[in-house]
């Protein structure tokens, strides 16, 4: 008979996020397109500055050229992909310094739509004598073209007690990873309230971003909201200063919390309250504290809110002794005044010690592309642990949940004696170009539905050339 046992399974299913096209916008934008200080018949190449938002459509694109002409009876000339922008060329018969010139590449640009960030295209200043102090800017205005990225989440099955791991993977619209991304993760229980909130992930690769999270014991339905951003700078700052504000005996110092490497600042309770706070040099954006260190008592980790005037804190954890905990933590706002963040720590108990204390800032200023999914993780409390279970597909097919929505959807029975339950899994793709409500699948590009067509002609008239 197989043993029975209690457990609690974390089923997080497979669920595919798709989301339709951000709106498009028409921009006039300036981008820095080069320097040079010194050259003779100058012909370096540069590379086109794409606006990470990419170009659907171009109206106007001109390159302003500043150069000293430190000769008479020069020619200037601009190519962009070999090819002549307009005017053909500048002539300029004596020496001049700070002369502009300005050439329109507008007809040569719209021929290489669509653009994104990742297409080379290069341009070139040339000369008939030597130039100096050479700057290149361009204004263009166009009809930009977001990407339309998406965030599939993952999960499996786990034992009561144990660890899980909440993770997703960011892809563009190619279905290619996004490495540079900045990706958060709410969490709540079946009665609403919140269990995490604005968790910054760890990357791994490939796209792939995680959160390691303890297994609930409340059984129920909790719900999982994710964002991603791009692109993103992640910023490390250390602490600078320390104050402790009730009396304790040190041994180290803040210095000592720079790095992970078993050196700490351990703080030795004389009362039964220890309030102490480290302040490092920060900027704004979003902030994860990263804190790694042990001892024994009951700890608050929070910071400085600066909205509030007032320490905000986390919810409180024990610590042991004999253990390093990690702790990590994210601030969205309110955290960066007089040009500081404070982080403090707080605890009734004996003694806490600190190997490493880190805020990352993350900055997504600039072009930004955010991505929004959902899902569920559902805990269950079994009355039979699947020592050996079946598994059966009772249905699997695709159709149009609208124009441009291809749905599959999966229903899968489990069971282990006469004990069953299904589970439904959806995937929603986006089809570019369409869904074939006939045949329930999307649409392909119309230049392979041209190229087939050209291929069943060619075919016929070799055909015919052979047997007439």
């Amino acid at each position: 008979m197989a043993n029975l046992k209690f457990l609690m399974v974390l089923l997080a299913f497979l669920i595919f996020f798709s989301f339709p096209a951000f709106a498009k916008e028409i921009k006039t934008i300036t981008l820095f397109g080069g320097f040079v200080d010194n050259a003779k018949k100058f012909d370096k190449s540069f590379t086109f500055p794409v606006p990470p938002d990419g170009i659907s459509d171009i109206y106007y694109a001109k390159a302003k050229v500043r150069a000293d002409m430190i000769g008479t009876s020069t020619n200037i000339y601009f190519y962009l992909n070999g090819i002549s922008c307009v005017p053909s060329y500048y002539s300029v018969s004596d020496k001049s310094w700070g002369y502009t010139m300005e050439f329109d590449c507008t007809n040569i640009l719209k021929n290489l739509l669509p653009m994104t960030s990742e297409k080379i295209i290069s341009f070139t200043v040339d000369s008939n004598k030597n130039l100096q102090n050479i700057y290149i800017e361009w204004e263009i205005t166009y009809l930009n073209d977001p990407k339309k990225p998406s965030v599939n989440i993952f999960g499996t099955e786990y034992y009561p007690n144990s660890y899980g791991k909440i993770f997703l993977q960011y892809l563009d619209i190619n279905s290619q990873p996004i490495n540079d991304g900045l990706c958060v993760f709410d969490m709540y229980s079946p009665n609403n309230t919140v269990l995490y909130n604005n968790e910054i992930m760890n990357f791994l690769e490939n796209g792939i971003y995680y959160y390691d999270i303890k297994v609930p014991s409340e059984e129920g339905v909790y719900m999982v909201s994710a964002e991603c951003r791009s692109p993103t700078q992640k910023i490390t700052y250390l602490a600078w200063k320390f104050e402790n504000y009730t009396v304790v005996n040190q041994s180290g110092d803040y210095t000592l919390t720079w790095s992970l490497d078993h050196y700490v600042h351990n703080l030795t309770l004389v009362g039964i309250l220890l309030n102490s706070t480290y302040f490092f040099n920060s900027s704004e954006g979003i902030a994860q504290i990263d804190w790694y260190g042990g001892g024994y008592g009951n700890l608050v980790l929070g910071f400085y809110n600066c909205t509030s005037k007032q320490y905000q804190s986390f919810p409180l954890f024990v610590v042991y002794p004999n253990n390093i905990y990690h702790v990590s933590k994210t601030i969205q706002k309110d955290f960066y005044c007089d040009n500081m963040t404070r982080i403090n720590l707080r605890l009734i108990g004996a003694n806490v010690w600190t190997d490493y204390l880190a805020l990352n800032v993350y900055n997504t200023s600039g072009a930004i592309q955010e991505v929004r999914g959902g899902g569920e993780v559902h805990v269950s409390n079994l009355a039979k642990f699947f020592d050996s279970f079946e598994t059966s597909l009772l249905s699997n097919h695709d159709y149009c949940l609208d124009n441009t929505t291809l749905r599959k959807e999966m229903i899968i029975q489990k069971c282990v004696d006469t004990l069953c339950y299904n589970i439904t899994k959806f995937e929603d793709t986006v089809c570019n170009y369409g869904c074939d409500t006939e045949r329930n699948e999307c649409k392909s590009p119309p230049y392979i539905t041209y190229a087939i067509f050209f291929g069943i002609v060619v075919v016929l008239i070799i055909l015919y050339m052979i047997f007439r």
